[in-house]
């Protein structure tokens, strides 16, 4: 299939209107004199960012006028797929998790999980996946302010 980056960019584009929209309805400040960023603020931000980054994959793909064939697969990328499945279906699972279980709890659960999938050692995913999981309620919670429910 020879469609060059154009319809990957419009996909991209998709997904972040897709968040911005109800991002934007959240609202960028914040409605109390604390200061703090409204909660509408980083999806806006991230969501426009997707946007810029889906429309230069777009316009690339127009001047290279459908020259990069996807889907075409060869002996080196066919044992990526069973671990870029898993990933993605972690993904998933982690999202569903963190409705029924705690953030912290579900997001060691997604880590300790996709370090397995890539044959990382016991010592270094259970190590990186505590630091990691340490830095995001961190930075979060108590630098940002933004409260997971623990």
């Amino acid at each position: 299939m020879y469609k060059g980056d154009t319809i990957p960019g419009l996909l991209v584009c998709g997904v972040g209107v897709w968040f911005l929209i109800p991002g934007i309805g959240l609202g960028m400040s914040s409605s109390t004199i604390s200061g703090v960023p409204g909660a509408g603020f980083f999806p806006v931000i991230v969501s426009s960012a997707v946007i810029l980054f889906g429309l230069a994959l777009f316009v690339k793909g127009l001047k290279d006028n459908g020259k990069f064939a996807y889907f075409e697969m060869d002996e080196e990328q066919r044992p990526n797929i069973r671990p870029l499945l898993l990933t993605v279906c972690a993904i998933l699972a982690f999202f569903i998790l963190w409705k029924l279980i705690h953030f912290v709890v579900a997001a060691l659960a997604f880590c300790m999980f996709v370090n397995w999938i890539y044959h990382r050692s016991w010592k270094y995913n259970l190590l990186f996946s505590i630091i990691f999981v340490a830095l995001i309620y961190g930075i979060f919670n108590l630098g940002l302010k933004v409260q997971f429910a623990i």
